[in-house]
């Protein structure tokens, strides 16, 4: 899937494919953070039940290359290979500058038209690679249609394929 994004402007890719051990969605984009241009790498490993396994991150910004690594093993968080409790029981990384990982609790949550699922993902903010808990909702509208919602008051509604990859994140991403 390619996206255009418009608030900030900028373009990300992403592959979905299925491995041995479950699903892998490997991306990059480029788009303005604060203190300029970025542009980031990421993989995000799932189980089969599209539960986050790990999450690699690379961002460069203005020359300045950081990483962020998330391992997740018996439903703990491990942040930069440490233990990050607030995590516990959280099932979904929630890279925020993408739409990509929107995929993950939509395929593993499948909520029937009319629903509306309830979670906490592992909130990756972006330029700080700052790691922390979001309460977050997804209200299935009809067949492609859901309503997203933060605890931060965001708002969005999400558009999918038939495999339940995002094609429209509200006015923010719009596939090519």
């Amino acid at each position: 899937m390619v996206w255009a994004g418009s608030k900030p402007a900028g373009v990300e890719r992403c592959v979905v494919s299925r491995t041995a051990s479950g699903w892998l969605l490997e991306g990059s984009l480029v788009r303005r953070f604060g203190a300029g241009p970025a542009a980031v790498t990421y993989l995000v490993e799932t189980d089969p039940g599209w539960a986050t396994k790990g999450v690699h991150v690379e961002q460069v910004i203005l020359g300045e290359r950081r990483s962020l690594q998330i391992e997740v093993k018996e439903s703990r968080w491990y942040v930069q290979g440490r233990e990050d409790g607030r995590l516990r029981g959280c099932a979904d990384v929630d890279l925020g500058a993408s739409p990509a990982t929107n995929t993950l609790p939509i395929r593993r949550t499948r909520p029937g038209v009319g629903s509306r699922v309830e979670l906490t993902a592992a909130w990756v903010r972006f330029p700080a690679l700052a790691v922390e808990p979001l309460r977050q909702s997804y209200e299935r509208k009809g067949e492609r249609l859901y309503v997203y919602r933060s605890a931060s008051g965001f708002r969005s509604e999400i558009e999918v394929d038939a495999f339940g990859l995002v094609r429209r994140y509200g006015d923010y991403w719009q596939a090519l």
